[in-house]
């Protein structure tokens, strides 16, 4: 019960400081864009890996001014298919500097994979088949630019992946229970928390 009230209240947290630091990234890039002459006048395309970003996968990046720009990607990991999108603020220029992310990411989650696990049981570990559910994470980064050419760049990425979701998987044996050290390898595939991440986009 304790569990459930302080993830109720992690959530009312995470969305008041995400829609307070929306609100601060569109005053300022709006009023911002007036005195800033460099504006990005193509898309980004790209590829990458990352932990509790998007797995291996793709992404784009559209400018809509010279500070602030919308993403989407979609990948593959340890949890199935991943999608994503957000908006980045970046304070300097949008090609060699940092930019401040907000975005939002959709697992698909995996059904009937086999792994081999330890249950309370004692009985050590035995191949089960284990139900990934679909899954949602709120994304807040903060990424560096590095310009490559004249309309390319390499971007590193740091942040933390909330996760909006609970009772993330099932057995096809509901009798059985995991014990702590399968669920501990459970959640290192799990989306949220710690992200890193590499991608390189080109412009066009």
């Amino acid at each position: 019960m304790m569990l459930q009230v302080i993830r109720h209240s992690t959530r009312i947290y995470l969305f008041t400081s995400v829609v307070f630091l929306l609100e601060i990234c569109l005053s300022t890039g709006l009023f911002a864009q007036n005195n800033h002459e460099e504006q990005a006048t193509f898309i980004y395309y790209g590829a990458g890996f990352g932990l509790n970003d998007y797995g291996l996968g793709v992404g784009v990046e559209k400018p809509l001014s010279g500070l602030l720009a919308l993403y989407g990607n979609a990948g593959w990991g340890g949890w199935g298919m991943r999608y994503g999108g957000g908006l980045t603020f970046y304070p300097h220029t949008m090609d060699n500097k940092t930019g401040l992310s907000i975005g939002y990411s959709y697992a698909a989650g995996i059904d009937n994979r086999t792994m081999k696990l330890s249950t309370t049981s004692n009985l050590g570990e035995e191949a089960l088949r284990v139900n990934f559910k679909a899954l949602s994470t709120v994304n807040i980064l903060v990424s560096r630019n590095y310009k490559v050419g004249q309309q390319s760049k390499v971007v590193w990425s740091v942040g933390y992946a909330f996760s909006l979701s609970n009772d993330n998987y099932s057995l096809n044996n509901s009798e059985l229970q995991l014990d702590e050290d399968a669920e501990r390898r459970i959640s290192l595939l799990e989306p949220g928390g710690f992200i890193f991440g590499m991608r390189f986009m080109f412009g066009r």
